[in-house]
This record gives structure tokens, C-alpha cells and sequence, in this order.
């Protein structure tokens, strides 16, 4: 089922701004509760709560000023809109780019309010992450997934 260009842009709109305010919420109560305690606060075995600031990009990497970031972050959040506007949207292509926008903005807040991203769940090996950076993996999920299915639905050209 398509949707309408207006009615995707508005519907993605929505589920960003629902993915941030979860997003800062669950960073907020974060940061209080580890502020209360700064030794992990609560874990068990495999994950954990430890609050950190991350300056640089995904995993830590680190390309100096938050500057770039912010920049990269509003432009591929824009591209993403423009792209839903003029592209034919099904549902699955509003989820992902509603979550992937969400995740972006969620972690700009942090970066203009803050200077740096706040991340808080640690699972294991795995790098320290926050509901912004699981929306924004979602996203792109659903976004390569709806599109691997329709070009295998796609009917095949015979030689």
C-alpha cells in the first residue's frame, strides 16, 4: 500500500518527534539516577547502566569539533524528508526513515544541549548506546529490508 507524500512526511515527522522525547526522557533519568550514583547503578550479568559523553561519532570515533556532527546530522535528516517526499512511500519506508530521523535528532539535542552524545545501556562487549542509536539502527533495518523485498519481488528478466 503507497501513502500519500504529505501523509508519509507527516507520519515519519510524528514517530521522530515521539522517538526523541522518549529518547531525552529516558537520557534524563539516566543522568539523574546516575548522578545519584555514579558507580554502575543497576546491571546484571550481561548488561548494565553506566552513563558516558560521547564527543565523537558512532563507537567513539572522534572527528574533533561537534560542529561537523551537527552539520552531517541536520543535512541527512533533511535528505532523508526530501526523499520521502518524492519518493512512493509504503509503511515500512515511513517507519524507517520516522525512527532513523528520530535517532539523528535525538542525538543532535544532545550534541547542541550538551556538547556530546549521552549514551547509557551497555550490554556486554558491545559500545555503550542510548535509545537514539537503537531507533536510528531500526531505521535503517527496515529501510534496507523493504528494499531488498521489493527488488526480489520483482519479476526477473529471462535470457
Amino acid at each position: 500500500m503507497r501513502i500519500s507524500p504529505r501523509t508519509a512526511v507527516l507520519a515519519a515527522g510524528l514517530l521522530a518527534s515521539v522517538v526523541v522525547a522518549v529518547d531525552q526522557l529516558t537520557k534524563a533519568w539516566a543522568v539523574r539516577l546516575w548522578s545519584a550514583q555514579p558507580e554502575t547503578v543497576f546491571g546484571l550479568n550481561w548488561w548494565q547502566l553506566d552513563v558516558t559523553y560521547n564527543r565523537g561519532a558512532s563507537f567513539s570515533l572522534n572527528l574533533g569539533d561537534h560542529f561537523p556532527y551537527v552539520l552531517l546530522g541536520g543535512a541527512t535528516v533533511l535528505a532523508l524528508f526530501i526523499w520521502l517526499f518524492r519518493s512512493p512511500a509504503s509503511r515500512w519506508t515511513v517507519l524507517g526513515v520516522g525512527l532513523m530521523a528520530g535517532g539523528i535528532l535525538g542525538n543532535l539535542v544532545d550534541r547542541l544541549r550538551v556538547g556530546a552524545v549521552i549514551d547509557f545501556i551497555e550490554i556486554g562487549w558491545f559500545p555503550v548506546f542510548n535509545l537514539a542509536d537503537s531507533s536510528l539502527f531500526c531505521g535503517v533495518v527496515l529501510l534496507v529490508s523493504g528494499y531488498l523485498r521489493q527488488e526480489l519481488s520483482k519479476p526477473r528478466a529471462s535470457h
